[in-house]
């Protein structure tokens, strides 16, 4: 009687798999983020970044003429009811008085997406001091820019809030 002789298994016969295995993890991994990337990516990039970098000793000169007018913006915002919020700004000069007779606009710009930014002017609402109200598209991270002109004089400030 012939006895058929099985073959064990050799040794480390599962090394060539595990490579693969771990191989095909990665590219599935690499890929999945590629595709997130790209899929994801808000295109949060300036339009006019030539002109932007022309106007660099514009906006260094602009910088320079805010910092000698010595004026002091506050910018303070709340959401009083649901979307709907109030924008509050007390302007004044470098003693303390108030400014008036400003025209004062503010822009919201969501930083961590487009098309969402919306701009609105502001009412003066006497002792310096001007008010809006405003609905946003969504709470959140927001960026305050506020302009206040009088005359040939203007004064730029920013604030990041989160209204909710």
């Amino acid at each position: 009687m012939m006895r058929e002789k099985v073959e064990k298994p050799r040794r480390g016969h599962w090394i060539p798999w595990a490579f693969g295995a771990f191989f095909l993890v990665v590219l599935i991994a690499n890929g999945t983020m590629v595709y997130i990337g790209m899929t994801t990516w808000t295109g949060l990039v300036s339009e006019n970044y030539y002109e932007e970098g022309r106007n660099y000793n514009r906006n260094i000169a602009a910088a320079e003429a805010q910092a000698a007018l010595g004026w002091q913006l506050d910018i303070e915002a709340r959401l009083r009811l649901g979307f709907e919020g109030e924008l509050l700004v007390d302007l004044r000069d470098r003693q303390g008085a108030p400014i008036t007779d400003a025209e004062v606009t503010a822009r919201f710009v969501r930083p961590t997406s487009e098309g969402n930014d919306f701009a609105v002017a502001l009412a003066d609402a006497g002792d310096g001091r001007y008010r809006t109200v405003f609905t946003l598209p969504l709470t959140g991270l927001w960026e305050i820019h506020v302009d206040a002109v009088r005359g040939e004089d203007r004064f730029v400030r920013s604030r990041r809030v989160t209204l909710r």
